[in-house]
This record gives C-alpha cells, structure tokens and sequence, in this order.
C-alpha cells in the first residue's frame, strides 16, 4: 500500500510540472542593481550647476547642467568606463574626470541655433546625516498576463565638491549647496499564460 502512494505521489509531481510548463506560454525577469549620485552648486551671481550619475549594468549615465541668469547648457552621455565609485555604507563616491558635450539654444532677432562645447567635470561626494532604506512590492494582473516586481533602496545626504572646465574657463565649484548618495536593487517578472 505504501508503494502504491510514492507510486501515485511521484505521478501528480510529473502530472503538475507538465501542466505548469504547458500552462506557461512565457516568462520574463528582468534585474537591475545601480548606484546614483547628483549635487547641485550654486553661486552669489545666480549661475548653477546639477550633475546627476547612475551607474548600473548597462553602463553610467551621466547628466550635467550649467546655467547662468543669461544662458543654459546641458549635456547627456553614456559610458562604459568605470568613472564611478561609491563606498558600500554610503561613506563617500568618487566621479573621475568624465567629458561631457554641452549644448545650447543661441538666438538672435531672427533665428535660434544649438551650439556645442565639451565640459570635462570631476566631484567628489562625503555622506552626512543617517542612511534611510525603503523598499516595495507591487503586482497587476490582466486577464492571462501578470507583471510583479520589488524595488529596495538605500539613500544618504551628502556633500559635494567639484571642478569643472568648459572651453578655457576652468572653475572649483567649491562645496555643492546639497546632494546624495544611493544604492538601489529593482526585480520585475512578466508572466503570460
């Protein structure tokens, strides 16, 4: 009698792995892990400067904003080189030297035009105050098709010091008016039956 339950046991495990193989037409998981660090500086004239940098497997974005009552440039790029580099603890980061290529709206009475110019800016960041966490999970369902996902984060106050040459005009930004450091983990699957 005992051989005749493994016997039946052994065949609903089979009988169920097939079904839910049969059932699934398919199955997505996406994983992302990163790191993230922005400052701003402001200066007594006005002028300011926001750097924002996330580094995660698919490479660092680095964003960077250089303004004055006048004007704004703003640039974007994506690298692959190891620029970033952010304690564990939230203690510090380092950006190291990374060019970026500015643009800018240039009008006259009639016309307006974008101009370019290559910023190369370098920072450094000191954590202050206590580390805050937080985290998420979340579903939705429609119909055959569900989508869930969790996201946790850890963020640190900081503050940032930095240099910045644009063309010949070479600055210290001194220290940033505020800034932060984070680490993030985010995990999403996608099911259709």
């Amino acid at each position: 009698m005992r051989k005749l339950y493994g016997v039946a046991f052994a065949l609903i495990v089979l009988i169920s792995v097939t079904m839910s193989a049969v059932a699934l037409t398919s199955k997505t998981i996406y994983r992302q892990n990163g790191e993230s660090v922005y400052a701003e500086w402001t200066e007594p004239n006005g002028s300011n400067t926001f750097l924002s940098v996330t580094k995660t497997n698919l490479g660092t974005d680095i964003y960077l904003s250089v303004c004055t009552p006048d004007s704004c440039k703003y640039g974007y790029t994506l690298t692959q080189e190891n620029v970033l580099d952010i304690q564990k603890k939230l203690n510090s980061a380092i950006l190291n030297s990374v060019d970026i290529e500015l643009l800018e709206w240039v009008c006259d009475e009639s016309n307006c035009w974008e101009t370019s110019t290559t910023a190369t800016i370098q920072a450094e960041w000191t954590g202050t105050g206590d580390i805050q966490k937080g985290s998420y999970k979340w579903m939705s369902k429609y119909n055959d098709y569900v989508e869930k996902g969790s996201s946790s984060s850890s963020f640190r106050e900081a503050k940032a010091t930095g240099s910045i040459v644009i063309g010949s005009d070479s600055r210290d930004l001194g220290q940033s008016k505020y800034g932060g450091l984070a680490i993030f983990k985010s995990a999403s699957m996608q099911m259709q039956k």
